[in-house]
């Protein structure tokens, strides 16, 4: 396109006008690599460092969220599941394996958004007192 004179050019800034005006800041804002959702900064297993041998300790999760607000979960709930290396896990609750040793507990947020995050733990596994 060839621009011959002052009318030219007012109909190009009227045309860009019009787009802005029909697309709105979403236009603008398509872009953008910052998500409007919020996501895990932080996962804590809260809970008992250690268990004695067949014993059993109940566990939470604290999930801390990009926003600064923050939940915390007693069971499987709000997107948070947790696993564990050894032992077994009924909800929250941690079954110790029969030898002594460590054990890990995993836990994991999905946002609903397709992003999940994970944060483990170490749990010392040790031999009854007698």
């Amino acid at each position: 396109m060839r621009i011959k004179d002052r009318r030219d050019w007012l109909r190009i800034v009227l045309a860009f006008v019009a787009v802005l005006l029909v697309g709105g800041p979403g236009l603008v804002l398509a872009g953008s690599s910052t998500p409007s959702y919020p996501y895990a900064t932080q996962i804590t297993i809260l809970g008992p460092r250690s268990v004695t041998t067949d014993g059993t300790a109940s566990y939470s999760v604290k999930v801390t969220l990009n926003d600064g607000s923050s939940f915390t979960v007693s069971s499987p709930s709000n997107g948070v599941t947790m696993t564990t290396d050894g032992g077994s896990l009924s909800g929250f609750t941690l079954t110790a394996p029969s030898s002594p040793g460590t054990v890990h507990l995993m836990a994991s947020y999905n946002n609903g958004h397709g992003q999940t995050d994970t944060g483990t733990r170490g749990i010392l596994i040790t031999s009854p007192s007698t």
